[in-house]
């Protein structure tokens, strides 16, 4: 899992996103907004006998489909003050902790996109 893709991190923020009523396109010049996403795994500590922490960074760009206009263009860290050095998952298996750290990006980022295009 460390720096690859993860799938769910993506059904789970549209998911999300589409409990808020959006929609999604593949056409890209059909679309109202053009959100391109790259999270990755930036860093895994773990201590023996406590528990392993996954931080997850990555860039987030907006652009309004119709004017072009780019809303948005900065580190995914950003979006939220209490992540500052990577939005993190805790859990004494790496693996959910790495599902936990996803999870909570994909919160996130739906939330700072939902703020973005609703402006």
């Amino acid at each position: 899992m460390d720096g690859k893709n993860y799938n769910l991190f993506e059904k789970e923020l549209c998911g999300l996103l589409a409990e808020k009523g959006c929609h999604f396109t593949e056409e890209r010049e059909s679309a109202d907004w053009i959100i391109d996403i790259d999270a990755t795994i930036i860093n895994t500590t773990h201590r023996e006998g406590m528990a392993y922490f996954v931080y997850v960074d990555g860039t987030m760009t907006v652009h309004n489909g119709r004017t072009g206009k780019n809303v948005y263009n900065d580190r995914l860290s950003t979006l939220d003050a209490n992540h500052y050095d990577g939005i993190k998952g805790g859990d004494f298996n790496v693996e959910r902790a790495t599902r936990i750290a996803y999870h909570e990006t994909a919160r996130v980022v739906a939330n700072a996109i939902l703020n973005l295009v609703q402006e």
